[in-house]
């Protein structure tokens, strides 16, 4: 259920308070964060189910925390927002205060450094839009196989069919050689490509 906005809420001075809005969330009723990328269309994209009834969740990458509030209201019995910035400058307690949230945390840290010891387990894990900015991310997915002991969501920007051109049209890979829509885009080599220490 999508609450609706209290009287006394003044939501343009609260969004004023978070310099960036990057996830476009429906927080009351009919009214959105000012982000531009929406949150509800990314979790059916990724197939994030309706109801997390008593599911312990973490939201890798959390930025503006909307994944983790959604969650929140889907069901779950607690949710760990983790992101390497300040909680503050990413909108985390406003969105916690508007919503009187009591099951979403924020812990700050790297996807390098997750420790099960610390953070525990989790049915769920949200890795969504942080991949492609990761210097290792065959590391990161080793730390969060470490803490998954349900399912892992992965969404990342990848070019399968087309791609910018001087940052104008998109340009179909085909047009380039029929091969190129056949191969993968990442792959890992665990032996080979002159480096010893893959030998």
């Amino acid at each position: 259920m999508i609450p609706h906005l209290p009287p006394e809420v003044d939501l343009q001075c609260a969004f004023r308070q978070v310099p960036v809005w990057h996830q476009k969330w429906e927080i009351f009723e009919g009214i959105f964060t000012p982000g531009r990328n929406p949150v509800s269309d990314l979790l059916d994209g990724v197939g994030l189910p309706k109801d997390l009834r008593g599911m312990r969740v973490l939201d890798v990458g959390a930025f503006n925390c909307c994944f983790s509030f959604e969650c929140e209201r889907r069901g779950a019995g607690e949710v760990i927002a983790f992101d390497l910035q300040d909680p503050r400058e990413l909108g985390f307690f406003v969105l916690r205060d508007l919503l009187d949230s009591r099951r979403v945390r924020f812990e700050q840290g790297c996807v390098y450094n997750l420790d099960r010891q610390m953070l525990g387990e989790f049915d769920i894990v949200l890795f969504l839009g942080v991949l492609y900015h990761l210097r290792y991310p065959l590391l990161a997915f080793d730390q969060l196989r470490k803490i998954t002991r349900g399912t892992l969501y992965v969404e990342t920007l990848v070019i399968d069919n087309r791609f910018l051109e001087g940052g104008k049209d998109f340009q179909a890979l085909s047009d380039y050689h029929p091969a190129l829509t056949t191969v993968p885009l990442w792959q890992f080599y665990k032996e080979g490509g002159g480096c010893p220490e893959t030998r």
